[in-house]
């Protein structure tokens, strides 16, 4: 069986142009590489897609209910996989899919309330992976561009011809939706992001080939390719890509030998300064629901914290790291009583004990709640670094209350490596000072 891996984004990301670079290193290293698209504009199979797309049952979007749209999306992917590339894929052919099944869930799903978009994404799996028997993908790569930058690439496009776009294309305020859609699947289903802008303006194509690369080469290993090694920073012609993996990892072991340097005395001094401060900030006054990181010894201190905000009668949530995944889900506690060690040794709640939060809450509790954000070190512009694996990357992505970073001011930086996706924090608590961000920071 060969490996199916997609490249996916909103219209202006750069999905084609990079599916194609791709293909032809992948080619290059002797993998036999099969490259499809969707929908299949060439053949009948997508009748009812371009009917859509030219505004034939409507000019908004809107009015084509999702799961209306998504069959249309998904019986085109059925036709290709049955005459064009299934053979291929049993074989042992890599298959690289420009848009699949995951773009449903970007341009469909935010049709529907919030509430119903988990079941949107179970719809997926069901009708498309089961009921039709797609391939599930073996790796989704999601290229995240900035809107405002997508949009103006679009428009290059079409060499300022508004006509030539589609009714998604058109509507901006769409598409601005999607955004949000797509980051709420790609933290459910566990993409792998690859930030395609800077804020205002594109990465370089060669940068972004080398972060797909990297992901694919993560699912497929060096060893499944037969010709040339594909080495980080040269690629195959001697293509110089930006790494920034190296800087955080120094940054990270630079932070943390300053958070072990403090004595006893003095880490617990900074800390009680810390949660002054935080819990003096009126979004933590006004909350009633507290979410929060149970820390580690070279952490911030939130046991202190945990206790105090169920004293005064909040609702505390803290993570629990799902097993075998990068993923975590937040659960309601009663106390530190009701917490056992768990992943990497922290402690953590018990599932089948407590209950998950997005079950218990309404989703204007969680708006109006305060996430209290562990990491390894801030900057002042509201970027955080932790620890690498990416869960409250994951997290964030749905998150719509506040966030506060707690951190100790010898574990700051004027500026740290970062990416949009790395969302930033509204609220930046040390034991020296509170400094806030605007959402235009943002």
């Amino acid at each position: 069986m060969g490996k199916l891996i997609v490249i996916d984004g909103l219209d202006g990301s750069g999905k084609s142009t990079q599916s194609e670079r791709i293909a032809e290193t992948l080619r290059k290293m002797g993998r036999k590489v099969k490259l499809i698209s969707f929908p299949d504009y060439e053949e009948p199979s997508s009748a009812l897609v371009r009917m859509y797309l030219a505004g034939e049952f409507s000019d908004d979007p809107n009015d084509v209910n999702a799961y209306a749209a998504g069959s249309f999306y998904a019986v085109d992917r059925y036709a290709s996989f049955k005459k064009f590339w299934e053979k291929d894929y049993e074989e042992g052919t890599l298959i690289l899919a420009t848009r699949y099944a995951t773009s449903n869930a970007i341009h469909q799903m935010v049709k529907l309330p919030r509430e119903n978009w988990p079941e949107y994404l179970s719809w997926i799996e069901d009708f498309e992976y089961k009921k039709l028997g797609l391939p599930v993908p073996d790796e989704v790569i999601f290229l995240d561009m900035e809107r405002t930058v997508a949009d103006r690439l679009l428009l290059a496009r079409y060499h300022g011809d508004e006509t030539k776009k589609d009714i998604h294309e058109k509507n901006a305020a769409y598409l601005a939706q999607c955004q949000k859609t797509a980051r709420f699947a790609a933290a459910a289903w566990n993409w792998k992001v690859i930030l395609c802008d800077d804020g205002e303006n594109p990465r370089p194509v060669e940068d972004v080939t080398g972060d797909i690369m990297d992901a694919i080469l993560a699912v497929a290993g060096q060893e499944a390719f037969t010709k040339e090694k594909y080495v980080r920073g040269k690629g195959l012609k001697g293509m110089r890509y930006t790494d920034i993996r190296e800087i955080k990892k120094k940054l990270r072991s630079e932070f943390k030998a300053v958070r072990r340097g403090f004595s006893a005395d003095e880490k617990a001094e900074r800390d009680a300064r810390i949660l002054e401060r935080l819990t003096s900030l009126p979004e933590y006054r006004e909350a009633e629901l507290l979410l929060t990181y149970v820390s580690t010894a070279i952490e911030v201190d939130t046991h202190i914290l945990i206790e105090q905000a169920i004293a005064e009668g909040k609702r505390v949530a803290v993570p629990w790291c799902v097993p075998g995944k990068v993923d975590m889900k937040f659960f309601l506690i009663g106390g530190m009583k009701d917490l056992e060690p768990g992943a990497f040794g922290v402690l953590e709640p018990v599932p089948e004990r407590q209950q998950e939060l997005y079950g218990a809450v309404s989703e204007e509790d969680i708006e109006k709640s305060l996430c209290v954000l562990p990491g390894l070190g801030f900057d002042l512009s509201g970027n955080r670094l932790g620890y690498g694996k990416g869960y409250y990357d994951r997290f964030l992505s749905g998150y719509t209350g506040k966030t506060a970073g707690v951190c100790y001011t010898g574990c700051l930086k004027t500026l740290l490596p970062h990416g949009r996706y790395d969302r930033m924090i509204d609220i930046l608590v040390t034991e020296k000072f509170v400094k806030r961000f605007s959402a235009s920071s943002r």
